[in-house]
């Protein structure tokens, strides 16, 4: 699947489990920021590859 598409599926997963009128700090796991990081950091490297193209 690839690095993208594996912190895709875990945040999806994580959001899964967000319940019915809870805040999303109830899916907050060790991770789950840097995940964020990451994935934000892949779409930027996808953004400025398809600028130069």
């Amino acid at each position: 699947m690839g690095e993208r598409g594996d912190l895709m599926a875990a945040m999806q997963a994580r959001l899964k489990k967000v319940e019915p009128g809870e805040g999303p700090s109830s899916i907050l796991e060790p991770g789950t920021l840097d995940d964020a990081r990451r994935l934000s950091e892949l779409a930027g490297d996808d953004d400025a590859a398809a600028r130069q193209s």
